[in-house]
């Protein structure tokens, strides 16, 4: 199901991206130790798989390869204030969301319906989707997670290793796939000229490779999970996923302090043309850097939690978490007292502003059904 965000400009078609130079491996290295030193005392290596990082004086975030690509927009937010459902942050707004596609980029079944899903039986399965958002915009395309991709539905054992599969069971439908559902609309892969994921587990991740020319943005305390990772990390995210080089362009807490709270949150903006459109909110706690994404969409505000909970009725009045999904959100956490902190200022969101914003998180299949159900 699409949604249209300006009817009357819906038919235009977005622009594709032009990928950018790489910087020799020497000088990037170089830049990523200077620039992080500071975040991990206790870790030197820099990953083989992953291109650092340029710092972006004007916009505040980190773009890598190079650096005065015309194409990246520059400059600081303007004033911003924050009333009601209105966050301005740039005054001169030059992008614009013209649709909003809500997809399911990977279908899980673990087992045990009603220990996962909350309801049904006990030896059926259960079933979990991998939720994400594509938005046409007049700067190309930009997603919002990217589920499982092709390389994951063709070397799934080399992709997403024996133990997922095994807990998990992922169907691995291409069909599912980002790549295919963009290809399905009209649309060439690098169309995509941006991809927002709340964070890098392999499940939000695996299609990153199907997009290799589009600028990847996260949170620098995310990225060094990846470039920088301790043992736990080392376990827990999947290095041949980004053995591509994505495009990382890195963003920090600190550029949160240049704009006005989002509804009490803080917030980012990535993209400097669609400052007013298109925020990181940052929702520490299942991962080092995890975001949630704020998109307007006409007078509201979508929130995509992304894993910050995994259940609808965690940010209901009176929240009745499946316990196997109550077990593993609390198994894959990594900082318990902030992600507890996020999901009980999330349930105030939606409680107090639920006509204001819309919330949903990545992986529950009654959430996306509100958005896609004809």
């Amino acid at each position: 199901m699409t949604e249209n965000n300006n009817s009357e400009t819906s038919n235009a078609k977005p622009s594709s991206f032009k990928a950018h130079t790489p910087i020799s491996r020497r000088s990037a290295t170089a830049i990523v130790k200077t620039s992080l030193s500071t975040m991990s005392p206790s870790q030197t290596t820099v990953s083989k798989s992953v291109m650092p990082i340029i710092r972006d004086r004007d916009s505040g975030s980190t773009d890598i390869n190079n650096p005065d690509d015309q194409s990246t927009n520059k400059g600081n937010p303007g004033n911003s204030k924050h009333s009601n459902s209105t966050h301005s942050v740039n005054q001169r707004k030059t992008g614009q969301i013209l649709r909003i596609h809500h997809l399911n980029c990977g279908t899980m079944c673990p087992a045990c319906q009603k220990l996962i899903n909350g309801y049904g039986s006990w030896k059926k399965p259960a079933r979990l989707v991998c939720h994400c958002l594509l938005l046409e915009t007049t700067l190309g395309l930009i997603l919002v997670d990217c589920g499982f991709g092709s390389r994951d539905v063709q070397n799934p054992r080399g992709r997403l290793g024996d133990t997922f599969l095994k807990l998990a069971r992922p169907t691995l439908d291409i069909s599912e796939t980002a790549l295919y559902q963009i290809q399905a609309l009209g649309y060439a892969p690098e169309a995509v000229s941006h991809i927002i994921p709340t964070h890098l587990d392999l499940d939000h991740a695996g299609g990153l490779s199907d997009f290799p020319h589009a600028k990847v943005h996260v949170l620098e305390a995310e990225l060094l999970q990846i470039v920088q990772p301790d043992m736990r990390d080392l376990l827990r995210f999947r290095s041949v996923q980004f053995e591509h080089q994505p495009q990382w362009v890195v963003h920090s807490l600190s550029q949160s302090q240049a704009q006005q709270p989002w509804f009490g949150f803080d917030a980012i903006a990535p993209i400097t043309a669609l400052a007013n459109d298109l925020l990181l909110v940052p929702l520490i706690g299942h991962t080092k850097g995890h975001v949630g994404v704020a998109v307007r969409q006409g007078k509201k505000w979508l929130l995509h939690c992304g894993d910050a909970y995994f259940h609808h009725s965690q940010i209901s009045a009176q929240p009745r978490m499946p316990p196997g999904l109550k077990f593993f959100e609390k198994l894959v956490q990594t900082y318990a007292k902030p992600r507890i902190a996020n999901l009980a200022r999330l349930q105030q969101l939606a409680l107090h502003h639920g006509d204001e914003v819309s919330l949903f998180c990545a992986h529950d299949p009654q959430e996306l059904m509100r958005y896609t159900a004809s």
